[in-house]
């Protein structure tokens, strides 16, 4: 049987990811959206078949990620999330997908260069532009090109 979860899971995910990078963030979201992919994508039962008040019973699913849910059944999209990918790089804030490399890291980055990309992040590390920045050693660009291009 085929369910939305593991979409709902990615988008959620993402968010997860967009919000932590965002310096104006709320931490406490950022987690929130991490517990909702996680449920999802471990989630054996379609969710389609919860009303918003049963998806509200569920672990790690409150009233806004229950919104947002049925958001998603009722239209195919997440309002938030497509004005998030708008607002910010998603290919570069999934760079943090990367273990060792942080969205404190990226956003650093991103607010002294305006990186959008895994390419354009390589070609910095590589031109030595991010080596100039306050708290990136040779050991730590070494570090991060060495995870970027496994």
């Amino acid at each position: 049987m085929e369910t939305i979860n593991k979409e709902l899971a990615s988008i959620f995910r993402d968010l997860a990811a967009i919000y932590s990078f965002d310096d104006g963030g709320n931490p406490f979201r950022a987690n929130a959206y991490e517990q909702a992919s996680f449920f999802l994508k471990g989630f054996n039962k379609d969710i389609q078949q919860y009303s918003v008040p049963e998806m509200e019973e569920l672990e790690g699913i409150g009233k806004s990620i229950a919104l947002k849910i049925q958001e998603y059944i009722d239209t195919g999209k997440i309002k938030k999330y497509e004005e998030m990918k708008e607002k910010y790089p998603l290919e570069f804030i999934r760079l943090s997908f990367i273990g060792g490399i942080g969205s404190k890291t990226l956003k650093k980055i991103y607010d002294e260069y305006d990186l959008k990309s895994k390419a354009e992040l390589i070609e910095a590390l590589q031109d030595g532009r991010i080596e100039k920045m306050d708290g990136f050693g040779a050991k730590k660009v070494s570090g991060l090109l060495d995870r970027l291009t496994r």
